[in-house]
């Protein structure tokens, strides 16, 4: 019997109403605060009483470069970054609201450790820094603490850092070959597959790309080529009656088109 799934409740405040500043997002029953700052407004941290308590904390670029740090005081640390360290432009902090479980030392060295073995293992993100030191906690606060990682990595998911999350690099096995949709091009000796996901157009690995610059697909035979395409595949369009089956051939013939610009 397989188990079943809730939904979560996730809030997102916004102190300064501006989606571009400040965001603070934390699950409803859970104690976990992750508060996303940008760097050029760090003049107003001190404004954020809530992130001066101890908790880990995450540096990022625009680059998928991250720094993981912990500290007893979050704020202080993030304030001593600024001048130190010169190529982060945002951070997310992690703090437990909790009057009666408070974190310790112990346990914010321990979410380090996990957070930065399990960014390796996903490998989105590109870590630069020395291995945190190990901490040794009791089994029971072990499991309290593999529950405060879940909505860690929830949380800063939703603030669109996905840290823990893998990128497929091949096809979804888990998805029902009947609807999946893969598309395969082969072309002037370069060969390529991919499949559109909830990320975007995924590139599966091992496919082929041109190295040098093309003109654009208007122009030369093979932009000739694809505009005849085109055509006829409008006229297929026209013939359809209903528009699920408009939308459904739409995107397959979008996915088609992408793979083939990319190997013109």
């Amino acid at each position: 019997m397989s188990k079943e799934e809730y939904g979560k409740t996730i809030k997102i405040f916004l102190p300064n109403g501006n989606t571009d500043n400040v965001k603070i997002a934390s699950i409803a029953n859970s104690t976990v605060q992750a508060t996303l700052i940008p760097r050029n407004i760090l003049d107003s941290i001190n404004d954020y009483e809530e992130i001066s308590s101890q908790g880990i904390y995450f540096l990022l670029d625009n680059d998928n470069n991250v720094y993981v740090g912990e500290a007893e005081n979050v704020r202080d640390r993030i304030i001593q970054h600024n001048k130190s360290k010169d190529w982060w432009v945002k951070v997310i902090t992690i703090n437990v609201i909790s009057i009666n479980s408070p974190l310790t030392k112990a346990d914010i060295k321990f979410l380090e450790l996990l957070t930065y073995n399990k960014i390796e293992e996903a490998g989105r993100y590109k870590l630069d820094q020395t291995i945190p030191a190990k901490a040794t906690v009791s089994r029971d606060r072990k499991a309290d603490l593999m529950h405060i990682y879940e909505d860690i990595k929830m949380l800063v998911s939703v603030l669109s850092y996905p840290l823990f999350n893998p990128q497929r690099q091949t096809a979804d096995d888990t998805v029902d070959e009947e609807e999946k949709l893969v598309f395969y091009m082969n072309r002037n000796n370069i060969s390529a597959s991919g499949e559109y996901t909830s990320e975007g157009f995924l590139l599966y690995a091992g496919s082929q790309l041109k190295d040098i610059s093309t003109k654009s697909f208007i122009e030369g035979n093979s932009g000739g080529v694809l505009l005849k395409e085109i055509e006829e595949y409008i006229m297929i369009l026209l013939k359809l009656k209903n528009m699920m089956d408009i939308i459904k051939q739409l995107r397959i013939y979008y996915l088609a088109l992408h793979l083939e610009l990319l190997n013109l």
